[in-house]
């Protein structure tokens, strides 16, 4: 009988969890844009933080659907491969797959898919979290965004010409 689950299996299963995770949510992306600009390379109106952020979050929810449906599809095709030729191999030299071991498989990728959509979970909520911060005024992994520095200033602008505005109305009203 063969054990459950074996230590490799799951020290497979954390270091791709932490794979997802990273590729998902773009940190090694957030550390080039940050070394170039410590380099002095030169920026596009297109590098601001919040726009980089957005886009690798729709990157990454692109990454989280391939994932979760490569999981979902994978054993589905295998069983059949199995039951239809009654064993499967990924490759020649790879371990046979037959309708005793889709036991394990089934139960191996049990525990995967909860895995990934925990990783993912995660990842859409460091997301949020960068969002809210960058919305806030405080600097997300990317830095902090011009774009937003800049609206929030012409806000501010606006506020205070209605309240200029108000004043100057409600001055003319009371010489009346």
């Amino acid at each position: 009988l063969e054990d459950r689950f074996d230590g490799t299996f799951a020290g497979l299963l954390a270091l791709q969890a932490v794979q997802t995770f990273v590729r998902n949510t773009g940190i090694f992306t957030a550390i080039a844009y940050r070394l170039q600009r410590r380099l002095g390379m030169r920026a596009t109106p297109f590098d601001d933080p919040l726009l980089l952020l957005q886009f690798t979050a729709r990157l990454g929810a692109q990454y989280m659907l391939a994932d979760v449906i490569a999981i979902v599809s994978v054993p589905f095709v295998t069983t059949i491969f199995v039951l239809f030729y009654g064993q499967y191999r990924i490759h020649a030299t790879a371990r046979a797959i037959t309708v005793a071991t889709l036991g394990r498989l089934w139960q191996q990728f049990g525990v995967l898919i909860p895995t990934k959509l925990i990783t993912n979970r995660l990842g859409l909520m460091l997301f949020d979290a960068q969002i809210r911060s960058l919305l806030v005024g405080r600097s997300s992994f990317y830095g902090k965004s011009k774009v937003l520095v800049e609206l929030r200033a012409r806000r501010r602008q606006l506020r205070k010409g209605r309240a200029g505005g108000a004043r100057a109305s409600r001055r003319s009203d009371d010489g009346k």
